[in-house]
């Protein structure tokens, strides 16, 4: 199929056990690159330059958040737990959080995994709803800079395919969309 890696760079990937946020976890990180950088690798981010990403990389010096954008990702954290048996119940099958990791073409990449099927064929992204991401899900569309993410978790784990969800947690406020990938 179009969306298996060449063969050169196929490779089987290894689930770390750890707790996002925790300071094993962010030493994980910084030894790889993640998929959730990889938008910022390409250019393509809205929240972190790649300038920025590279000098992150380069210094081991990394921004340190106040009070209030803590409070957010712990908003986003809280929804995704909210939402993964949402997720499940459309799904039905279960989805496992998971940090895993592979080296592909000599590059360690990394993916702090939302949910991945006990068969790894589906991963599953959430985030948390704002105005403007529920409506472009709602019709269908997964944002370009999020793109980047899902083709790393799918590479790492060798997933067919990605669940884009945005959601407050509840099913009321909650959209998806599929992601196949794009060889491009």
């Amino acid at each position: 199929p179009a969306n298996d890696p060449p063969e050169d760079i196929m490779t089987t990937y290894t689930t770390h056990e750890l707790t996002q946020g925790t300071p094993e976890w962010h030493a994980h990180r910084r030894s790889h690159y993640n998929a959730s950088e990889a938008a910022a690798m390409l250019g393509m981010s809205e929240y972190v330059s790649r300038s920025e990403l590279v000098r992150q990389k380069a210094t081991d010096i990394y921004p340190e958040h106040d009070g209030q954008t803590m409070a957010l990702f712990q908003r986003g954290h809280d929804a995704e737990a909210d939402a993964r048996p949402i997720a499940e119940s459309f799904l039905q099958e279960d989805l496992y959080p998971a940090t895993v990791s592979a080296v592909i073409a000599g590059l360690p990449l990394s993916a702090s995994l939302d949910g991945l099927t006990m068969d790894d064929s589906v991963v599953w992204e959430h985030k948390l709803a704002n105005d403007s991401l529920m409506a472009l899900v709602r019709d269908g569309v997964v944002p370009a800079q999020y793109r980047p993410q899902l083709e790393q978790q799918m590479l790492i784990t060798g997933a067919r395919r990605a669940m884009f969800m945005v959601s407050d947690g509840t099913e009321a406020n909650m959209a998806y969309a599929w992601y196949d990938g794009d060889p491009e």
